[in-house]
């Protein structure tokens, strides 16, 4: 195959794909690479942000619309966030808050079609 990654990593923290290298991973207290999370999120053993799920798919959205030129949504689309707030909750680090999160997002969605 042309030496593309089939089992890309991603952050377990905000789902940034970390690429074939260690140069994103983040540190452990000791100073080694950490293979879960991104040098953004988690940094000398300690994740870098305490913020809420809200409050990631914030911080994420921009970042996403940027990696993706082609999409043809603004940064305030319902779409895209809906799209973090899934990917985030499929991560290891806020399965509890995600769930609260989703559960939330799904009733917001149906009380504006209903």
């Amino acid at each position: 195959m042309n030496g593309m990654n089939l089992n890309p990593k991603f952050c377990q923290c905000c789902g940034m794909p970390m690429g074939d290298t260690d140069e994103l991973y983040g540190t452990n207290a000791d100073g080694s690479k950490n293979e879960e999370y991104c040098k953004y999120c988690f940094e000398n053993g300690a994740f870098t942000f305490h913020g809420t799920m809200e409050e990631m798919i914030e911080v994420c959205v921009p970042h996403m619309v940027e990696a993706n030129p082609g999409m043809r949504v603004s940064r305030q689309s319902p779409n895209i966030r809906t799209s973090a707030a899934v990917c985030l909750a499929a991560l290891c680090r806020d399965k509890m808050a995600a769930a609260g999160f989703i559960c939330s997002l799904v009733i917001t969605i149906i009380s504006f079609v209903i």
